[in-house]
């Protein structure tokens, strides 16, 4: 960049499509620099200030880090000519594979190259150090880009989504997130719009839309649109 090259940015821990959505066995991908990258990991991204990140993103072994920029900053006005997401293809061996890691983050690749979020830390020129501590990613800032993702979640759940069923995309349904609380189940996933299947001992799957009385452990799952796909199955503990 300091020399006058026109750089396109590829940073394997956000922008490598090969690597895992969550940090679980059951997740295909390496986890050579980043043990999980889900969507909202890249539409969280801010191409234009990389060490802003080191306040509130961990390392490849989920560790706080520190990132010191004021060694080599960027020279007066430099910048990144635009980002790029990577998928490499040694141990992606089939259509789907492909398709499950590239969908839904690719829609978090195109808002981030194509759209400079009002929420986004300006690079500071001068060098900087930055770490959970700094703060320069405001309290103000988190709330506007958390605000934001919701749109955006509801966005591909409700609207993307089906679109890309339609099109036979083999996405990745994401996994169902829960809690069993005095004996209530209750259950949330990444983009509303998807359906949760909820099943008690070897009963039927149900559908779960509020939450419901349980005495005992759960198991949770997302469905596609036309309930021929079932999302990875996570058990919640009844405590």
């Amino acid at each position: 960049m300091n020399r006058g090259w026109q750089v396109v940015l590829s940073s394997p821990d956000v922008l490598y499509f090969d690597f895992p959505y969550e940090a679980d066995p059951k997740e295909h991908g390496y986890y050579w620099a980043s043990r999980h990258t889900n969507t909202e990991k890249v539409f969280q991204f801010m191409p234009d200030n990389l060490p802003v990140h080191a306040e509130f993103w961990l390392d490849r072994q989920d560790n706080a880090y520190t990132a010191d920029d004021t060694k080599t900053p960027l020279k007066s006005d430099h910048h990144f000519l635009g980002i790029q997401g990577q998928l490499w293809s040694e141990n992606t061996r089939t259509d789907n594979v492909a398709q499950y890691k590239i969908f839904p983050r690719l829609f978090a690749l195109a808002e981030r190259a194509w759209h400079l979020a009002e929420w986004a830390v300006p690079y500071n020129y001068k060098g900087a150090v930055y770490d959970q501590q700094s703060h320069v990613f405001t309290e103000k800032m988190k709330e506007k880009r958390d605000q934001q993702w919701t749109v955006f979640a509801n966005t591909i759940g409700q609207k993307a989504l089906p679109k890309l069923e339609n099109d036979n995309i083999f996405y990745r349904l994401p996994t169902v997130g829960g809690v069993i609380k005095n004996g209530t189940l209750m259950a949330n996933i990444a983009f509303p719009g998807i359906a949760i299947e909820y099943k008690v001992d070897n009963k039927e799957w149900k559908l779960y839309s509020m939450p419901v009385a349980v005495s005992k452990d759960v198991k949770v799952r997302a469905i596609s649109f036309d309930g021929k796909r079932k999302g990875r199955t996570t058990t919640i503990a009844f405590e």
